[in-house]
């Protein structure tokens, strides 16, 4: 459901590739999406990336291109 999509400006997977299906929705919809991140550990209440841990509300710069990810980005 595309839907789900609305409020989303950036994915970041564990897993997957470009072929994947998070991959192909987020090219369709122009939102930046890195897939197949090791260092990114999800359960249903915490996140972290290469062992940092991110809270609702942090915010993500997502560079799709380049695979760069900032973290507390504000520019």
């Amino acid at each position: 459901d595309l839907s789900d999509f609305e409020h989303v400006s950036g994915v970041l997977t564990r897993v997957d590739g470009n072929t994947s299906h998070p991959a192909i929705v987020c090219k369709k919809l122009k939102i930046p999406c890195i897939v197949g991140l090791k260092d990114l550990k999800v359960n249903k209440k915490s996140a972290a990336l290469n062992g940092v841990k991110l809270v609702e509300g942090t915010k993500i710069a997502i560079f799709a291109q380049t695979g760069q990810i900032y973290l507390g980005w504000d520019g």
